[in-house]
């Protein structure tokens, strides 16, 4: 799928780049509102940006 190697390219990318917040906060944990605790959606990603069409009417 298409999808999952532009993920695995941007994951590499980050994992690659000493400064980025992998390297940095290797700890670091999202901390959004979701449905269901401790599982991230997109949708939770949505709802929070609050814009559900982000490229207008």
């Amino acid at each position: 799928m298409a999808s999952t190697i532009i993920a695995e390219t941007f994951l590499g990318m980050v994992h690659g780049d000493e400064e980025s917040f992998l390297w940095k906060r290797s700890n670091w944990k999202p901390e959004l509102i979701c449905e269901q605790e401790g599982h991230f959606t997109m949708a939770d990603l949505i709802r929070f940006v609050g814009d559900i069409n982000p490229l207008g009417p």
